[in-house]
């Protein structure tokens, strides 16, 4: 079950890497409809971990498993120096290094939410 829900939060990573943050109108009416914003976002992360493609025909599940096991712990690390980007980088910089090298995303630009 934490493994599952790790795989969803850093698929909330990615979407947050990928996303503009919401309107002032759209938060009014996700509270209206009684959701909270961080569950769409996770759910759309879990959509990205899974289905977002790019160039390389890869996902996130592809290297880090349907459930994301092998990256339990792996933001209590961060920031850390990577070997294969050739520098200290943090969840945010890792996760963009990742898309464009490994999935073949062009996140370069892209801001996350924090």
């Amino acid at each position: 079950m934490k493994k599952g829900i790790f795989a969803s939060l850093l698929g909330g990573a990615l979407f947050l890497v990928n996303a503009e943050a919401p309107t002032p109108e759209q938060l009014k009416i996700l509270k209206e409809m009684g959701v909270s914003p961080a569950d769409v976002i996770v759910e759309e992360g879990r959509d990205y971990y899974h289905n977002l493609k790019g160039t390389t025909g890869k996902t996130c599940a592809s290297c880090h498993g349907q459930d994301g096991a092998n990256l339990v712990g792996a933001y209590a690390k961060m920031p850390r120096y990577y070997t294969d980007i050739g520098k200290v980088a943090d969840v945010d910089l890792r996760v963009k290094a990742c898309l464009e090298k490994y999935v073949g995303v062009n996140a370069k630009g892209k801001k996350g939410r924090k």
